[in-house]
């Protein structure tokens, strides 16, 4: 089979999931590779990455009629909107007050399709940016195909990457970062667990603890090493409710199995 990332790919039937050490194995063959001309596709804009902040981007440059290209390595544009099924806070005008994450890359992309300017591809991942301002991406995973993009412009809104903490045992099978927790429950439906622990008191833990218990996962406790969660207290108060023990001056030490 062909390796993929778990946390980024949707589940199929089939799919064997396993530790990626070792992997991949060289093919054997050392046949000389056939070499085929690539063509190269030139945007006023390309912006890498379809989330919150791509998608806004483009939805500006789409209304002043710039040509504009979005890719992204997922299957469908909104990033980690895709997996928030909670209600947002804030301003009703500037970010969407009261709608849900996912809602609101739904609206987004909606926008974007009725700007004749701008264009989007999915499962395109972007492998490099070269001296001649030439970006290297890779569209689909079998039967891939190697293009080129030269934009006059290149806006990167790729995110954020995970802290994940360092303890003994954070490697093991049901240690997740928050991220690939919210992929698997909201996004691809998948109950990760039956009970699960929390540790971290900012927003991203207390929300990912009531994304648990709508996924029928028992939050057995939320832990966070400071005197009292970073996070807004209308979450730690929502989880109190649903009888959450909230933990402060605690963390982890180590994780076995």
């Amino acid at each position: 089979g062909l390796p993929v990332k778990s946390c980024m790919t949707p589940l199929a039937e089939a799919m064997k999931v396993e530790s990626v050490e070792g992997l991949p194995k060289l093919p054997g063959d050392d046949a000389e590779p056939q070499i085929h001309l690539v063509e190269i596709k030139e945007v006023d804009v390309l912006i890498i990455g379809a989330g919150p902040a791509g998608l806004a981007a483009a939805v500006e440059l789409g209304k002043l009629g710039v040509e504009t290209l979005i890719i992204d390595d997922k299957n469908r544009t909104g990033g980690k909107l895709v997996l928030q099924t909670h209600k947002f806070f804030g301003s009703v005008e500037d970010s969407y007050a009261g709608t849900r994450g996912f809602e609101i890359a739904a609206i987004l992309e909606e926008e974007i399709n009725k700007l004749e300017s701008v264009d989007i591809r999915l499962n395109t991942t972007a492998v490099g940016v070269f001296s001649d301002k030439i970006i290297g991406a890779v569209k689909g995973v079998r039967g891939s195909r190697y293009r080129q993009i030269k934009p006059k412009k290149l806006l990167i809104a790729t995110g954020a990457r995970e802290k994940m903490l360092s303890f003994p045992g954070n490697t093991l099978p049901g240690v997740y970062g928050a991220g690939a927790f919210q992929t698997l429950v909201n996004r691809d439906l998948v109950k990760s667990s039956e009970k699960v622990l929390i540790v971290g008191g900012g927003n991203v833990g207390l929300i990912a603890g009531y994304h648990a218990i709508q996924a029928g996962i028992e939050v057995v406790a939320l832990i966070e090493a400071l005197p009292q969660v970073g996070g807004y207290k209308v979450h730690a108060d929502k989880l109190k409710r649903l009888g959450v023990p909230i933990l402060t001056g605690h963390t982890v030490v180590a994780a076995g199995g």
